[in-house]
């Protein structure tokens, strides 16, 4: 059996993935973890985000926990903080315009929409049932552009999304993507296509090295293949119950009475920078 981490050393420094993780499967944020990481909050633990969306899709996590939070979003791609005014960007990689275009032209070859992802806001070459449901996942609406030469920003990532019954038009995708990019599947059918050489790992050692944590302090919750990035460099890992074999076999523990259970039973302290 995995350890469990109150086998482990007190931490200081909780990292959560949100969807899967922080969310039920109607995509609602779970009242009562909620709290409990608010309490952590309270407690000085430093608590930070880690998750595929961007920092649109995490400020109402951001308000109920008092308007100051950290965050790694868009897979790594995006680092920084809310402070109570708004979005403030730490660090920041970007995809090349033209590699987005080759990735957008591919996807609209084999039928899919390319979501495009860029700062606060985010596009989409089609308005499809699986794009409608991931805005009121994330409570946040795309602008649509039927052609993505249309837009000129470098984007943090890609997003392609199938349905379920064709995640074999993803795979075909994924084999012809340029080597210069980095894809990860955050669903089955769910292909997020980042920067080469970034992901949550990379995101979350930035934002230690800024806030002068260790990862000796760091624990990670998660649920997916884009969470074991984050996996690696945390002393200690969790992945919630419902994760793929592939998830739970790579994490120092998992969560089998769920992550309110999880957060009670790690043991914390207070976060003091180096």
């Amino acid at each position: 059996m995995n350890p469990q981490p109150e086998s482990a050393g007190r931490f200081s420094i909780a990292a959560f993935d949100v969807d899967g993780t922080l969310t039920d499967r109607s995509g609602t944020v779970d009242s009562e973890a909620l709290a409990l990481i608010r309490d952590l909050n309270q407690m000085g633990v430093l608590v930070v985000i880690a998750t595929a969306r961007g920092p649109s899709g995490v400020a109402a996590i951001a308000t109920a926990l008092g308007g100051s939070l950290w965050a790694v979003t868009y897979q790594g791609a995006l680092m920084g903080r809310f402070d109570g005014a708004g979005w403030v960007t730490q660090s920041e990689t970007t995809l090349e315009v033209e590699v987005a275009h080759e990735i957008a032209e591919l996807a609209s070859e084999l039928g899919l929409a390319t979501r495009w992802h860029a700062g606060l806001s985010w596009y989409t070459t089609a308005l499809t049932d699986e794009v409608l449901l991931e805005s009121r996942i994330v409570n946040d609406s795309p602008v649509v552009v039927d052609d993505h030469r249309r837009l000129l920003a470098s984007p943090h990532k890609l997003m392609l999304i199938s349905p379920l019954d064709e995640t074999s038009k993803l795979a075909e995708l994924t084999a012809r993507l340029p080597p210069s990019v980095s894809p990860t599947y955050s669903h089955p059918n769910y292909l997020e296509v980042s920067p080469p050489g970034v992901d949550k790992g990379t995101g979350l050692k930035d934002l230690l090295a800024r806030i002068g944590g260790g990862a000796a302090e760091l624990i990670a919750f998660g649920d997916g293949e884009n969470d074991l990035a984050m996996f690696d460099i945390a002393s200690h890992s969790v992945a919630m119950m419902h994760a793929p074999a592939s998830v739970r076999l790579a994490a120092t523990s998992v969560a089998m009475r769920g992550l309110v259970a999880a957060v009670q039973e790690t043991r914390w302290r207070p976060f003091k920078p180096r």
